[in-house]
């Protein structure tokens, strides 16, 4: 007797392919993002292992051809890995003294100059369109002062904190400094041994993918090595031009905030903006904080591999000032920054186009139109501390939108 049809093909056949289509993307989407959010719960409980561990893995990657290359000269490889340890130690060690030595000798300096934009300030509030009085600005000084001496045990309970966010830090140093030693004395042998649980019919390929992973980190490395070199220049060079202070130590901060991804290059170039602002003024500060994006951006710009036959950019094209304008701007929740980020990283790979705004002969004049529309409204944001009205807001995001549906509509067609 034939088999009838089975409940699932009669279920199936009860609704629309749509809502079937549906419903498969569904579960499959929920299942990845379990599984994303429980391996982001792990990282986070794991973190003092995992961060130590994927920093020594980046250390590695950038220190492990000058220890091969030493090996292949005949030097035995524990005394390689100990000579391009310590090279590396001293390089950073030096780079580090000699900012700290600079600021320090800057500081007298930089004092005045605060003290003397203190007092401007103070005379433009008393003599300026607020007409604020002496002893409405003594009362703002009591207050202030009345409430550091208030929160006193506050200042103090985070003082302890600070003292076991150190032990942390020192601790995680050791595990780095450790792990990489393992890492280039004996990274292979230890990676062919964790790869043995893998089955046998799969475990060359798995072998394979990850050393062809770690290739990339090498040349990943590399270039993060010559953005940081190239910046540190022409950001060095440019504040030297302008007479800002500590030009050559801010320089090297740029130098070695490349790299920490999406945060140093940010925060090195926010110490700059500030030390310009407090030394020569807010036009000064402008100036700095166009120089960092100009230079920041056009190694980017300038790769050609990136850019289609009409101008496009073929990925997003590492635009990370851009997003960190737009974070302290919009100030979105922290998870929805967090997936602003991971969704642009991914987009850096994918094969999605994004306009340029002045290159992309298609719609030039209104996208003109909008680059001019946003660089106004990006002004009066830094004016206003990053706190800009809702208006603004509202204009800026719409504008974002407006270049982000324009590089959409490209890639939907041939």
């Amino acid at each position: 007797m034939p088999a009838g049809p089975s409940v699932d093909s009669v279920a199936d056949q009860s609704v629309t392919p749509l809502v079937r289509k549906t419903a498969a993307w569904a579960w499959r989407l929920l299942v990845i993002f379990a599984t994303i959010v429980a391996l982001l719960w792990m990282v986070k409980r794991l973190e003092l292992i995992v961060v130590p561990v994927a920093l020594a893995t980046m250390l590695a990657a950038l220190l492990l051809p000058v220890v091969d290359f030493l090996d292949r000269r005949g030097a035995p490889r524990g005394g390689a890995v100990a000579l391009v340890l310590l090279g590396g130690i001293a390089v950073v060690g030096g780079i580090l003294t000699f900012v700290v030595s600079q600021f320090i000798q800057g500081a007298p300096a930089l004092v005045d100059q605060v003290s003397t934009s203190i007092k401007g300030v103070g005379d433009w509030l008393t003599h300026g369109p607020l007409h604020i009085n002496q002893q409405q600005i003594d009362q703002f000084r009591k207050s202030a002062i009345d409430a550091l001496q208030n929160n006193q045990e506050k200042l103090t309970s985070g003082a302890l904190s600070t003292a076991g966010t150190v032990t942390e830090i020192v601790t995680g140093a050791l595990l780095v400094l450790f792990t990489l030693i393992f890492v280039l004395h004996g990274g292979r042998n230890i990676f062919a041994f964790i790869t043995k649980v893998f089955p046998p019919q799969v475990r060359e390929r798995v072998r394979d993918a990850g050393r062809a992973g770690f290739h990339s980190l090498i040349g990943y490395v590399r270039a993060t090595f010559l953005v940081a070199l190239v910046d540190a220049v022409g950001i060095g060079t440019g504040l030297a031009i302008m007479g800002v202070p500590l030009a050559l130590p801010l320089a090297s901060l740029v130098f070695l905030g490349a790299f920490v991804p999406l945060v140093g290059a940010v925060v090195a170039g926010f110490l700059a903006v500030i030390v310009a602002l407090i030394a020569k003024g807010l036009i000064y500060a402008l100036i700095t904080l166009g120089l960092i994006i100009a230079v920041t951006g056009a190694i980017y710009f300038a790769d050609r591999r990136m850019k289609t036959s009409d101008s496009y950019f073929r990925g997003f094209p590492a635009l990370w000032n851009i997003v960190a304008f737009y974070l302290f701007a919009l100030k979105p929740a922290p998870w929805l920054a967090a997936l602003a980020i991971l969704v642009l990283a991914a987009a850096s790979f994918a094969p999605i186009y994004f306009i340029h705004p002045v290159r992309v002969p298609r719609w030039r004049i209104v996208n003109l139109v909008a680059l001019v529309l946003w660089a106004a409204l990006a002004i009066v944001t830094l004016l206003r501390g990053l706190d800009p009205p809702s208006v603004v807001a509202a204009g800026l995001a719409v504008i974002a939108i407006y270049f982000v549906i324009v590089g959409l509509l490209r890639s939907q067609s041939p």
